[in-house]
This record gives C-alpha cells, structure tokens and sequence, in this order.
C-alpha cells in the first residue's frame, strides 16, 4: 500500500478541507447523508479523470450507474464554482526510485495537491456562441514531508500549467539533481551552483499539460538543443576571465563538453518517478457500490453493462470461471467456523437432448466400447455451464433465485476481496441484506485478505457487528489470545472516522483506538447507543 491520506475540500458535503487517513483496513462512520459516500466518490472522481482528463463527469467510469456526481457544478460544495475542489493525496515513498537512485529517501512520503476551479470560454453552438464553464487544474504542487518541491499554476488561457517554484535544494531533489550532473559532467568542469543556475533559468519554459490530475511528465517552452545552448553560454559568462581561461584550458585536456541539460533531465525523471507511482495507485482502485444487482436465473454476462464491477454482476461470471476464486468464497461460506451459511457454489455441465442425439449419431466409435462412445458424444455436444449452489442440508441444487437475498449480496464482497490482489478496495455499505452474525465475519475476511494478499479496504458502513470483531482481534492479538488460523491485526492497521455533518461542510473525525481493542474517543451524538437508550429509555 502507497496512498496513505487522501484529502478533499468544497466537495460535495465537504466544506474545508478533510483529511482521510488510509491504512490497511480504514472504516467511515457516520449518519445517513452526513458525507461519508463523498470521501469514496472524491477517489472516483481523481480516477476518471485521470483516465479522461474530463473533471466535468456525471457517471465514472469507476462507478458506472452506482455514482451520479452530476456533473462539477453539481458534486462543487453548494454549488458554488466560483472557489475550487482542492484535492491531495499523500503518498509512501518506499521503491520509488529514479535512474539515479531514490526519488524520495526512505522513511518519507510526498504529497501531491491540485485545485480545480472553472474556466469561463465561448463555445460555437450552431451559428451562435455560447458561454460554458469548463473545469481544470488551477494549482497543482509537490511536496516532500511537507516542504514544497515545485509548485505550478494556470497561465492565462489554461491550456496548460507553468512552473512557478522549484525547491531543487530540497534533499528529495539535490541528491538526483547532484547525481545527474555528476553523470554527465564526470570532469567536473561545471560546479553545482552552475547547475542550479541552469536550473533557475528553466523554471519559466518548464509547464505541465492541462488535464489529468497526474501528467506523463514535464515540458519544456523550447527544444532540447536551443536550452542546451543558451543555458550552456550562460554558465560560462558567468566565470571570471581568469576562470574562463581555466576553464577552457580543461575543456582542450578533456575533450569532453558537459551536458548542462542532464539537469532538467533529473528534474523530468523525478517527475516521472513520482507521477508514475501516483497514477498506479488510481488504477489500482475498485469499486463496488452499496446495491449490487440481483440477476436473473440464468446469469447472463454483461459485460457491455457499466454496473458490471460497481453492481456486482462480475463477481457471479469470476466464480464460475476461476475454481481457485470459487474454491476461497466456499471456504469463508460453509466453513462452520466461519460464516456458516449453508451453501456451495458449484458448476454444472449439461447438455440438451437434440444436441446429445446429434452428437451420437456424429460419432465414430463403435457401440462396442460404451465408455469411449460415451466419450465422443459429450466432446461433440454443445455443453452448457451453470452456476449453482447446493443446499448442504438437504444436498438440493438451487437457484440464488430460490434463496434470500442475502448471499448475492455478499458475494461481490467475497469476490472482490479473496480473488484480488493488490488493489484498494472501496466498498459502500458490504453489510446490506446480511444477518449480525455474517456482518462481524466480514471483517476477518478483511483482515484475512489485507495480510495475506496486500489488498487496502475503505469502507463505507454503518455496521457495529464488523467493527467490533475488528477491535475484538486487536484485543486478541495483543493479549496473545487469536484463535488458530486468525489473522493477527493491531492499531496500526486499523483506522476509523466519523465523518459528522456541520453548518459549514462535513468534518472527518478520526477515532482513536487502543491495543485492547477499545475506542479511546466517544462516538459524536451518542451513535450507537441505541441499544442502551431502546433499554433504560424513559
């Protein structure tokens, strides 16, 4: 896991700016309507439009039909465009790494924040102009443990972000920066302040494309070959006759011309380095929303349906095609351990009658070796795969269609959770249409799924019971008392927010626990307490 914050302001319920810290297994509480979805569809949003470059989006791509932003004048904070969504996202440096060595030492993390604020233009609508608002970046920076490394803003007509601070002293650039020019200066004919000059009289030509939240790199207002020039005279100006004669008097001994533009070279693939690692960590985000689908009786696949992954329907076609998937989901669905349903999900082969006869009446073998005979028929005939699940108790094949509405609830969750690897997974309320009891065993198969398969869940969801058998296998682990083949967590891995509507925007308060599995803050307005109120109410 990389992304370990994700703040965003004047977005939707959010007035200033929150902050959501990301660990391993990251909870959001909160009242019905009171901004806890908004933290999720803030992520989708960066998503889309970094596949995109569109900030003005209704349904993302992410999301599908699940996540209506409707569009920047509606998902802005009331609706007011005239101040921008600011968004930032802070990230782990480890493996972050450049051609010449680490891009940010590790131990730290860097942090990229953008504003995105509207563009008033005239577009041609028939014969006629008309005025639009058109979302895009307005100020986009980069910092390292807080200190800025560069910072950009629109230029007049937006087409593009310029560079308007370059903190190339900062420890994260210098040492590339040192190494870069050492690589291409082995003489050591240029001194390093040569290089930072070289470096200040970039920072006006160097921009970044209007757009994607994270570009492919840098730009540059002039050709490799015109910079290389120009800044490689004034270097030399800058030396005094004496050092001038020096200098050229090692340059006739060496042979060999320095590059001075290996500088910009180190500031473009720390760029890219770090740009690189943020835009993996977006594509490494799914998505499954809070009302999966139901589908019909025959399972149809569909993939042309935007709700494919946001409603669930994926999940039904990964467990008929992949055994291993369907292998783990039936572990977690019978184990009598575990969430005790009493189901298996298998697949079944069968064949029409027409077929059968066709296929038979095709076939070679003689009826003398039934087997073989028997063999051929079902090689030739159309088979038709179905998924089913049996009812352990009686040993019947059903439908989902027969059986509550539960399991085809759970199981994208399941899916989801035990056949990927590596992801962020958002989920909006996994608890829906389940009994207490599944809802607690919810949060080991997180638990489980985080060790093992360095999977980060954010999770939106109103459920005490996961939340509880979370802080109960803090406490286990800490006292030594996990039961056999439970995965250990502590507080590390576990954070939990309330995310509590205000006059002036929904605030994100984080939720201090500790190594026995208590919460130390007090739930805002006495949430959860209904079960004590319902008791000893007047």
């Amino acid at each position: 896991m990389y992304l370990r914050e994700f703040s965003i302001g004047n977005f939707k319920a959010f007035g200033p700016t929150q902050t959501l810290p990301i660990k391993p297994i990251t909870l959001i509480y909160g009242p019905n309507s009171g901004g806890k979805s908004s933290l999720l569809h803030g992520l989708i949003l960066a998503h889309h439009a970094q596949i995109s470059g569109d900030f003005d989006v209704r349904y993302a791509k992410l999301g599908g039909n699940s996540v209506d932003l409707g569009g920047y004048q509606q998902y802005v904070h009331k609706r007011r465009s005239d101040t921008p969504v600011e968004m930032s996202f802070r990230f782990d440096s480890t493996g972050l790494k450049t051609r010449w060595g680490d891009a940010v030492n590790a131990g730290r993390s860097f942090n990229i924040a953008m504003s995105i604020g509207v563009r008033h233009t005239e577009r041609k609508l028939g014969e006629d102009l008309i005025s639009v608002d058109v979302p895009q970046l307005r100020r986009y920076e980069v910092s390292v443990d807080g200190e800025n490394i560069m910072a950009f803003s629109g230029r007049r007509d937006y087409s593009h972000l310029g560079l308007d601070v370059l903190n190339y002293r900062h420890p994260a650039l210098a040492e590339v920066v040192a190494k870069a020019a050492k690589e291409a200066d082995p003489n050591g004919t240029l001194q390093i302040s040569d290089v930072y000059g070289i470096l200040d009289g970039l920072v006006s030509d160097i921009k970044i494309t209007q757009g994607v939240p994270f570009p492919d790199g840098t730009e540059l207002g002039q050709t490799e070959e015109e910079l290389s020039h120009v800044q490689w005279t004034q270097a030399v100006e800058r030396l005094s006759a004496v050092e001038e004669q020096a200098f050229m008097e090692m340059m006739e001994k060496s042979r060999h011309e320095p590059d001075p533009f290996a500088a910009y070279e180190a500031l473009y693939g720390w760029c890219v380095g770090v740009w690189r690692r943020a835009r993996a960590e977006l594509f490494l985000l799914s998505y499954l929303g809070p009302l999966r689908d139901y589908p019909e009786r025959d399972l149809p696949g569909r993939f042309d349906d935007p709700d494919w992954f946001a409603g669930g329907g994926f999940a039904w076609d990964a467990v008929k095609q992949d055994s291993q998937v369907r292998a783990a989901v039936n572990h977690w669905l019978e184990d009598p351990q575990r969430m005790m349903t009493p189901y298996r999900i298998e697949v079944q082969r069968s064949y029409s009658a027409g077929d059968l006869m066709d296929a038979a009446s095709r076939s070679a073998a003689r009826a003398s070796d039934p087997v073989k005979h028997m063999e051929r028929v079902l090689e030739r005939a159309a088979a038709t795969d179905s998924l089913r699940l049996i009812d352990l108790r009686t040993g019947t094949s059903v439908s989902h269609r027969d059986i509550g509405v539960g399991i085809s609830q759970v199981l994208p969750v399941l899916v989801a959770t035990l056949g990927l690897r590596g992801r962020t997974l958002l989920f909006e309320q996994p608890e829906v249409h389940i009994h207490p009891a599944l809802q607690a065993e919810l949060g080991d198969v997180f638990i489980q799924s985080a060790a093992e398969r360095s999977n980060t869940f954010i999770v939106e969801t109103h459920s005490e019971h996961l939340l509880l058998r979370v802080l109960r296998r803090i406490r286990e682990t800490t006292q030594g008392r996990l039961p056999e083949g439970v995965t250990p967590i502590t507080t590390k891995d576990v954070q939990v927010v309330f995310v509590e509507p205000t006059k002036s925007g929904s605030r994100v308060l984080l939720m201090e626990i500790d190594e026995e599995g208590q919460l130390v803050t007090p739930w805002p307005g006495g949430f959860f307490e209904e079960g004590f109120r319902e008791r000893f109410g007047a």
